[in-house]
């Protein structure tokens, strides 16, 4: 029987996708029952651990071919990146059960170190405490910052005041100047309607 190009691309991809669902398999196997430790035997609270490998991105779960494990897990079959993208279903999914494993790893530490629990507890209130230490100086900056603002506008507005009533001082020394040169032109002018006549008749 004659192997066509077809035939040979057709087997490839069937092959990729079966190697992407074992793996995934694998992910949903784990998500329900645990991640994998070294060893094979599951740790009791206390006792020293280490998780196996497994992949924590998309690239990792593309490289996976087993030889990352211990020797109970897999084997598997690497794929390329492209090919996982071109299955959008189970790259979601693979997407999904990755984060679910870093929950499931987070939680597994606390289960097992009790003082996890509490470090994380203590760097949740030291987080707290540095936000509100931060909240509570911005606060006080934008207090002073309202002050330096008021006292601006205060000092503007006395200056404003103090403008206005020296402009209202010149102003009616101004029309008092106006009231007397009109006072000394009236004078001005009946002093030559009485030096007229008298002119006038010599």
């Amino acid at each position: 029987m004659t192997t066509t190009p077809n035939h040979v691309s057709n087997a490839n991809k069937v092959a990729a996708k079966a190697a992407i669902v074992a793996k995934r398999e694998q992910l949903e196997h784990w998500s329900r029952t645990g991640l994998p430790f070294k060893g094979g035997a599951t740790p009791t609270v206390g006792e020293p651990y280490e998780f196996d490998w497994y992949p924590q991105s998309l690239r990792d779960f593309c490289r996976w071919d087993g030889s990352q494990n211990s020797p109970e897990i897999g084997p598997f079959r690497a794929t390329a990146f492209q090919t996982l993208c071109s299955y959008p279903e189970e790259k979601a999914t693979v997407t999904s059960l990755l984060a679910a494993l870093e929950k499931l790893r987070s939680a597994t530490i606390k289960r097992l170190d009790p003082k996890a629990a509490l470090r994380d507890a203590e760097g949740q209130v030291l987080i707290e405490r540095q936000l509100r230490a931060g909240a509570l100086l911005g606060y006080r900056a934008a207090r002073q910052q309202v002050r330096v603002l008021a006292a601006s506008l205060a000092d503007e507005q006395r200056a404003h005041r103090e403008s206005i009533a020296h402009l209202s001082e010149e102003l009616e020394k101004a029309h008092r100047d106006v009231a007397a040169l009109s006072a000394e032109v009236a004078a001005l002018t009946a002093t030559i309607r009485k030096v007229k006549p008298i002119r006038a008749v010599g």
